[in-house]
């Protein structure tokens, strides 16, 4: 009983969720704490006698040992429910995922603010020698490297990006976009038997007269869309050049088409043509 409300406190972790959304004043603990161990805790301590703090110092402990107890277990249950050696075993609904998960990155921010009462602790005993320059960034960096993974991975809400590639990727409620390959592949007609093959014109040669007419293309079948080649776009752009420098070495040449197709006649053709060539 006692171990089950120790579980669901660290389940429900109000206070890691409240750093992890507001990681300003995650940042603002951090300074405070290196302030406090460099310059205001050895100030404040310099005239005074250490603190008796055995009481305080079992009860962190304690809890600084449940909470990584209880931290240790969500991991393993996470990795146990959904992981096998190669990828994930099934594919459980997002949001649900999310829901039952959120709470593993609430314990670990909140862990790495709590264990600065470690260094705390140290000051007020008066245990100089304890403070090292190794214990405070130790401290430090942890607390914001976590916090910054967090943030940066978008753990405020939850974050399973790590399914991403997976063969059993969740399942989403729209439906999957085809690739373009797909698609081509799914418009030959040796793939998809649904679809009317035109025959050749060899083939056409080999039937009676009356039924050389090949069948009427379906206009709503995507089979006889024509899609350009890369070489034919190749050859419309190097068009477009040559028209491009023909229009810059002779700026009339516009005026002589556009009057040579309003033409009628073709004295009234010639005429246009030679007044280009003598201008």
């Amino acid at each position: 009983m006692f171990s089950s409300t120790i579980y669901d406190f660290f389940a429900a972790n109000s206070i890691g969720k409240y750093l992890l959304e507001h990681e300003h004043q995650s940042y603002c603990i951090v300074v405070g704490y290196v302030l406090f161990v460099i310059w205001l805790g050895p100030s404040w301590m310099r005239t005074r006698k250490p603190f008796d703090l055995k009481i305080p110092m079992i009860l962190y402990n304690f809890i600084m040992s449940a909470l990584n107890f209880v931290l240790m277990i969500q991991v393993y249950q996470h990795l146990a429910d959904t992981w096998d050696v190669r990828c994930i075993k099934d594919a459980p609904l997002y949001q649900q995922k999310i829901q039952d998960r959120m709470f593993i990155p609430w314990n670990a921010i909140f862990e790495k603010h709590f264990a600065f009462f470690d260094t705390i602790f140290f000051m007020l005993r008066k245990k100089q020698n304890q403070l090292t320059f190794l214990h405070v960034y130790h401290h430090t960096v942890t607390c914001l490297v976590v916090l910054w993974f967090a943030v940066t991975q978008d753990l405020r809400t939850g974050h399973l990006a790590c399914w991403k590639g997976c063969p059993a990727y969740p399942s989403t409620t729209t439906e999957p976009r085809r690739s373009y390959a797909d698609t081509l592949r799914k418009r030959d007609p040796r793939n998809n038997p649904e679809i009317t093959q035109i025959p050749t014109q060899a083939a056409l040669q080999q039937r009676p007269r009356n039924q050389r007419k090949p069948p009427e293309p379906n206009p709503t079948s995507a089979a006889h869309t024509t899609i350009p080649e890369v070489s034919d776009i190749y050859n419309i752009i190097e068009a477009f050049k040559e028209i491009k420098k023909l229009t810059e070495e002779f700026p009339g040449l516009l005026t002589v088409a556009t009057k040579l197709k309003e033409s009628k006649s073709k004295e009234e053709r010639k005429l246009i043509l030679l007044n280009a060539l003598l201008e």
